[in-house]
């Protein structure tokens, strides 16, 4: 199980690769991933996350073991800017 470690070398300010989530948006995330969640709702946070990092599909899913159709589905979420919801 892969458990996202953030760290201030993820995100090297305006200058990172990716831009799909908000400041507010990326640390609602990060605190959220720290509270006590099921798999699925980890895994969802994690997606966004590292897409947010500009972490390619194919790498996401082979990173956390998810299927294509689930990670293509929380990138899409994430670019939406819907990334409020990952509860539902």
């Amino acid at each position: 199980m892969y458990t996202y470690q953030w760290t201030s070398s993820n995100r090297a300010g305006s200058n990172s690769s990716s831009n799909l989530l908000t400041d507010f948006q990326r640390q609602m995330l990060l605190k959220s991933l720290q509270e006590n969640r099921s798999q699925s709702q980890r895994q969802r946070i994690q997606i966004m996350l590292l897409a947010d990092e500009g972490i390619t599909q194919a790498e996401i899913c082979q990173i956390l073991g998810c299927c294509p159709a689930t990670a293509r589905h929380w990138i899409h979420i994430a670019r939406q800017g819907m990334v409020h919801q990952w509860q539902d």
